[in-house]
């Protein structure tokens, strides 16, 4: 999480008390099973070959996924044709129904049409391979250095009174080393990287300055 740059906002992330990320959900391009694409390097190619031209959908502007193929954008000189939707599950019928090149989403969103092999993946952003989707190769394997996530945790109001606070990093750690909570929550789909306390501060807010660089040279506003 960082402080949103498109917008004034009331609240100031660093502000903030940082207790625990739960979960880190790389970004990655899925198409269908019949799609020409077959990997990064063909998506690569296939944009070089016609810039502007692949389609890719996303959940909306200045979402993660957004931000990501911004990033590849940049990395592999290259521009793709960027379709904003009302949120993930609204993109899925045009990629499903073969009217957009490739849906842009997190791996827990993806699981469920990998698992029924409606999709595949060509990507993940992801700093190793996951083992929810062993198959799918990182960026970096690809050839691209690139990794972006999606983290989502649990934070509290500033100024949170120690005691508090170190009571509930010690009951979330408590819950990350369950094995039964693990297992669970990858029964559920849940991507798990959990991070306590500072170690979450640091991750959350350590990527801010590289993407209000991003958005001084590419701004995503509109």
């Amino acid at each position: 999480m960082s402080q949103p740059i498109e917008r004034p906002v009331r609240c100031r992330p660093a502000e903030l008390t940082w207790l625990a990320q739960v979960i880190e959900d790389p970004c990655g391009p899925f198409v269908r099973m019949d799609s020409p694409l077959h990997d990064l390097p063909g998506l690569l190619a296939a944009a070089r070959k016609e810039p502007g031209h692949v389609s890719y959908g996303t959940a909306g502007i200045g979402g993660d996924d957004h931000i990501a193929a911004l990033l590849l954008e940049e990395k592999a000189g290259i521009r793709l044709n960027h379709i904003p939707f009302n949120g993930t599950s609204q993109l899925l019928v045009p990629l499903l129904g073969g009217q957009l090149d490739i849906g842009a989403f997190n791996l827990s969103e993806a699981l469920p049409l990998l698992r029924d092999r409606a999709i595949r993946g060509l990507a993940l952003a992801a700093p190793e391979r996951d083992a929810a989707a062993p198959n799918i190769p990182t960026y970096r394997e690809s050839g691209t250095d690139l990794v972006f996530s999606a983290g989502r945790g649990l934070f509290g109001p500033p100024n949170l009174p120690e005691p508090i606070r170190a009571a509930l990093e010690g009951a979330l750690a408590g819950i990350f080393a369950d094995p039964v909570w693990a297992e669970a929550a990858a029964r559920a789909g849940l991507i798990l990287h959990p991070l306590v306390g500072t170690a979450y501060r640091e991750a959350a807010l350590g990527g801010e300055a590289a993407l209000r660089a991003l958005w001084d040279r590419r701004p995503w506003k509109d």
